[in-house]
């Protein structure tokens, strides 16, 4: 991820070639997701008719993958406190950067920008893009908003973020950043991919490698969003 490695190794436990298809299927499974959490809703919204007990649909009940945010004290590009609070109700794409990294965190960043770009007007505002560095001690608010600039990236929906050294080493073990050999202490060594959250806060998909198919992913966001505003009119 620095000058001196300058790629994901092919024996990093969380690394995948990227590839037009990406790894994990992602619609095949978000299709999946869409049709439990429909019938789910349907089965409630039809008990509340009938007058039965107030019942807690799955979707209320599953854990938050924000949560793992919780009890950090992260700063945003502009020096000011970053919390999950300001992520609710938006569909979340996460990953980690360095600004000291020459090849894979740029990159990545670059296509996200892309693709930050090519969202319309009505999806961009459901969806929040984070980058937070795993090189706390090097990494201030200014040289992240620089960094993000130099991508191209939006900060109106986009937040770079660092903090204590302790905290983004809890975070790295809450996510298994680092795997293996891996140092904390070594900001080159960390995991590359992204991690989508919908708007409930849930981890829908974790996607392993560095390449970002941009319209694949717009698609997969639109879907997130469409599913949820199916879920509000089934409720």
């Amino acid at each position: 991820m620095s000058g001196m490695n300058t790629g994901a190794s092919s024996n990093d436990a969380f690394y995948r070639p990227p590839s037009p298809a990406w790894q994990f299927h992602a619609k095949g499974r978000l299709g999946l997701v869409a049709v439990v959490l429909l019938l789910a809703l349907v089965a409630v919204a039809s008990l509340t008719r009938r007058g039965a007990a107030p019942v807690t649909s799955p979707a209320a009940m599953a854990p938050s993958f924000l949560d793992n945010l919780e009890g950090l004290q992260l700063l945003d590009q502009d020096g000011r406190a970053f919390r999950p609070a300001a992520l609710a109700g938006k569909i979340v794409l996460l990953n980690f950067v360095f600004t000291g990294c020459a090849a894979t965190c740029p990159t990545q960043t670059r296509e996200l920008a892309a693709l930050q770009r090519s969202l319309p007007a009505s999806l961009r505002r459901d969806v929040r893009f984070v980058s937070i560095s795993v090189d706390p001690l090097g990494d201030t608010p200014a040289l992240l908003r620089a960094y993000g600039s130099s991508a191209g990236a939006d900060f109106s929906s986009w937040t770079f973020a660092t903090g204590r050294p302790q905290d983004i080493e809890r975070l790295g073990e809450r996510l298994r950043l680092f795997r293996g050999d891996a140092s904390p202490s070594r900001p080159e060594d960390h995991a590359t991919g992204l991690w989508l959250a919908d708007g409930g806060g849930r981890l829908m998909q974790r996607y392993g490698g560095a390449g970002v198919d941009v319209a694949r992913l717009a698609g997969e966001l639109t879907r997130l969003r469409d599913l949820a505003a199916e879920t509000r009119r089934t409720l």
